[in-house]
């Protein structure tokens, strides 16, 4: 199967009929992971690329594919995430421990604002002792967490193209504006972007969720989905195994 004959929006629609099934199922971890939090974090992970393709597969059923843009790569950001917890050793203290310095953060700013509120005390002795215990969050970084991933060493580059489409920046203006000499100010307004290469970011989204379903079927003990993602993984030509990069 090569890349122009994919019907990707099938693939999605696919995946997220193997979730549905799967939810209906009893499901058993692994217990000889990195932690025991590890199941439960890329199972949030999953969930969350799920809800996200979907949004995905409803923005391009509505011929809406550039608002699609920050949705893959959040979508992208849950795959990255999901396998570099299952690669990597240290991985879920750097994810917890992340979490815990915005909340000590939040905390801290609710605790300036009434020194006198005790929940809020309380909250941030709480998180101090997961700091203390996890030590300071390392190698979090988006691109960081890629390198760890064998076989996952370019994917910041397409990350960096959808950051560009994703914040407001002069990116987001140039899809709405072509060069015209005979208007005064030199330009033309569009009112839909000029976007060519729409099915290669649903490329990226099918992709991405089908690794994340992997690495959620990784952290199962019968590895209910295993032939089925395998196969899907063949037929799109990507990886449906993980290895840390050293």
């Amino acid at each position: 199967m090569t890349h122009n004959t994919v019907d990707y929006r099938a693939v999605i629609r696919e995946l997220l009929a193997i979730w549905a099934a799967q939810n209906k199922q009893t499901v058993i971890t692994r217990t000889d992971l990195h932690d025991a939090s590890v199941p439960v974090l890329v199972r949030g992970l999953t969930a969350h690329a799920v809800d996200c393709a979907g949004g995905v597969l409803t923005l391009y059923q509505n011929h809406q594919p550039v608002p699609a843009i920050p949705v893959v790569r959040a979508l992208m950001e849950d795959a990255t995430s999901a396998i570099w917890l299952i690669v990597d050793e240290k991985a879920w203290k750097s994810f917890i421990g992340f979490g815990a310095v915005t909340r000590r953060k939040a905390l801290n700013s609710l605790l300036q604002l009434d020194p006198s509120d005790l929940l809020v005390a309380d909250r941030l002795a709480e998180t101090d002792d997961i700091l203390d215990r996890l030590g300071s969050p390392s190698g979090y970084k988006i691109d960081q967490r890629m390198m760890k991933i064998e076989g996952a060493e370019n994917w910041y580059l397409m990350y960096r193209a959808m950051s560009a489409m994703t914040h407001a920046d002069s990116g987001v203006v140039d899809l709405y504006t072509a060069h015209n000499p005979e208007n005064p100010l030199g330009v033309a307004f569009r009112n839909h972007a000029a976007f060519s290469n729409a099915n290669s970011y649903i490329g990226v989204a099918a992709t991405m969720l089908l690794l994340t379903l992997i690495a959620w079927d990784t952290c199962q003990s019968d590895h209910p989905d295993h032939e089925r993602l395998t196969a899907i993984a063949t037929d799109l030509g990507v990886q449906s195994s993980f290895s840390l990069r050293h």
